[in-house]
């Protein structure tokens, strides 16, 4: 028996181990075990007590998950993939979207995936790769391009520079252009490229041209300008999905000793979080040391939320190095509205008369291609219709609001020590 499908019925069910073992006459041990997985071979009057009370159909019994229950990935499908391969704990909650990002890979030349850090762009698109790499013999490679310098970097101004550097991140998975195979089609995902707009036009372009059957799978935070690209907004889990990863991630975190927290207390927590799957699982590893009321309390939230996993790049181990990557690839302009915006109680209309508030910094035009622009960076939600509403995050709102408060505390030291000078 697989022990995810276990946690994910109960977890469907709303119910604690407890309540289960009331439920179904099953210990508390003995769940826990089972859903550690410490039990290799359990009884099979064990099984059928819990699921007659999970979930009475046979189905359930013979280990074939219901509807909802995430199904576990299969192994990689093609004879050659090259670079960082998906994760093999389940996907969560993206089943439908998994189908249909798969189908848009398919109908596209290129598929720019995109939404706010810490949503899963990157662990969607390897998925899609993974599902759909049956159909490129020339194999599957992924090419991190998060280390390559980008604007902020010393010497960024050189265009070349950095494209070289991206060609290198390129050719360590597809292998120098006389090498590669010339008409076999191949799937090619370039990973994190929101810092390298510029860049990552120019490399697409030049890749489509040395190799017409080659599909690639893009993820940013902004998506570049492409012809003919096919465009995903990633969106944060549902409630639900963020509820059951919160609460596969604190069983698998914590094997020998038993952490409990209400399933009131997950919901706003993940609430809090916006449903971000990276911000999710930061929340379930602290959990082990600090008490869900400081994870909620946004002083310390900030702070708190990460994780010292060193193969992953520096902006993606905290939720403060994630938001700081964000920021820092703000114009100045934008990072003032961000700032104006943060100050609101609610999300912003494109007709309302919120930017009427903004009159003294900027006219209407100007504050309307900022929001475009900031919506763009995945940094506001657009709600779409006869109206448009922008919506900042929580987790963004809170960072915005701490950073002016640190920026007007910097600059008060600053500004009494011009002084005595």
């Amino acid at each position: 028996m697989r022990q995810d499908l276990l946690l994910a019925l109960r977890t469907q069910k709303g119910w604690t181990q407890e309540e289960l073992s009331e439920r179904s006459g099953i210990s508390v041990r003995t769940i826990r075990n089972l859903e550690r997985g410490r039990i290799q071979s359990p009884r099979r009057s064990s099984l059928d007590l819990l699921f007659s009370v999970l979930d009475p159909e046979p189905r359930a019994r013979t280990g074939r998950a219901p509807a909802g229950v995430p199904r576990p990935a299969g192994p990689p499908a093609p004879a050659h993939w090259r670079g960082p391969r998906p994760p093999r704990t389940p996907l969560i909650g993206r089943d439908a979207e998994l189908d249909r990002l798969s189908a848009l890979v398919d109908a596209h030349p290129v598929t720019v995936l995109t939404g706010p850090g810490g949503v899963g762009k990157t662990r969607l698109a390897l998925a899609a790769a993974e599902r759909t790499a049956r159909r490129y013999p020339g194999g599957v490679a992924v090419a991190q391009l998060g280390r390559v310098p980008g604007t902020s970097a010393a010497f960024a101004g050189d265009i070349a520079v950095r494209l070289s550097a991206a060609r290198q991140a390129v050719d360590a998975v597809l292998g120098p252009v006389a090498t590669r195979q010339a008409g076999a089609p191949a799937l090619l995902v370039l990973d994190t490229t929101e810092h390298l707009p510029q860049v990552t036009s120019l490399l697409v372009d030049e890749l489509r041209g040395t190799w017409p059957d080659l599909r690639l799978v893009l993820t940013s935070r902004r998506a570049p300008a492409l012809a003919d690209a096919g465009l995903w907004e990633t969106a944060p889990l549902d409630p639900g999905a963020a509820a059951q990863l919160m609460q596969q991630r604190i069983a698998s975190g914590c094997v020998e000793q038993e952490v409990t927290v209400s399933a009131d207390a997950v919901r706003a927590l993940c609430r809090e979080l916006d449903g971000l799957p990276r911000l999710v699982e930061f929340a379930a590893h602290r959990l082990r040391s600090v008490p869900v009321s400081a994870l909620l309390a946004p002083e310390h939230g900030l702070e708190l939320l990460g994780f010292p996993d060193l193969s992953l790049l520096p902006h993606q181990r905290s939720l403060t190095g994630s938001l700081r990557w964000s920021w820092d690839l703000l114009t100045a302009p934008q990072q003032t509205l961000m700032a104006r915006l943060a100050a609101l109680p609610g999300p912003v209309a494109s007709d309302g008369p919120e930017l009427d508030t903004l009159d003294a910094e900027f006219s209407r035009t100007e504050a309307m291609c900022l929001l475009a622009e900031l919506a763009d960076a995945s940094l506001l939600q657009v709600r779409r219709g006869t109206r448009y509403e922008y919506r900042m995050l929580r987790h963004v709102r809170t960072f915005v609001r701490h950073h002016g408060h640190l920026e007007a505390a910097h600059a008060v030291p600053a500004a009494r020590l011009a002084a005595r000078v």
